[in-house]
């Protein structure tokens, strides 16, 4: 049988500019694009090896988002991360996790508990330890393994267009709200609401330990 001739895949304009968008996005969260570093898109392009269109496309998304600023006919940048946008952050993330976790807990089978208490686990551990750096990557773990048990698509939307700016906001600054010992107890409290299947005190539980 004759075999088809193979022929080179193009990837479409929308697949380059989500490759970009990726690949901008790490760059900027990691640091190795600065805050203020000014994005010019010839350039980006030719380091990319891709046309500028997708390299726009990409630019106008992680504006939207907050990534990045622009001004038209001056110049698009990296944004700057303040204060009151890590506080910000804070105030958001923490609602909306908070709301993950009541609309999953009734969700939840048991498997899924055993996971989500692991979760919680590792975040006490971290805190415990004053580990920062864990403690919030054991959170972003945790809140997402919650996200996805809503089965909510609207809110799995919500918090994946947001998670990357969390991500940039908090990961620097790596805040930690209240004393150790606050945060060991709210975490501890959200352990056994989750164990109980008690989604009201498991959100409550979490509102407290963001202080809302």
């Amino acid at each position: 049988m004759r075999q088809p001739q193979s022929a080179a895949v193009t990837p479409s304009a929308s697949t380059l500019a989500d490759a970009v968008f990726d690949r901008l996005s790490r760059e900027i969260i990691e640091g190795a694009l600065q805050s203020g570093e000014i994005l010019r898109d010839v350039q980006i392009a030719q380091r990319y090896d891709v046309s500028r269109t997708p390299v726009r496309e990409a630019l106008q998304r992680l504006s939207r988002i907050g990534l990045v600023e622009t001004v038209v006919n001056r110049y698009t940048r990296v944004a700057e991360v303040t204060e009151q946008d890590i506080l910000d952050t804070l105030q958001f993330t923490g609602h909306q996790a908070a709301t993950a976790i009541r609309i999953a807990v009734p969700r939840l089978d048991d498997d899924d508990i055993m996971v989500a208490v692991e979760a919680i686990d590792a975040l006490i551990a971290a805190n415990s330890a004053g580990d920062n750096a864990e403690l919030f990557l054991a959170a972003r773990r945790f809140i997402k393994f919650m996200t996805l048990r809503t089965g909510n698509a609207v809110l799995q939307r919500v918090m994946s267009e947001t998670a990357l700016i969390a991500e940039r906001n908090l990961r620097t600054a790596r805040p930690a709200l209240g004393t150790r010992e606050e945060r060991d107890l709210w975490y501890r409290m959200t352990r056994q609401a989750v164990v109980d299947r008690n989604a009201s005190a498991a959100q409550e539980a979490f509102l407290r330990l963001h202080q809302l």
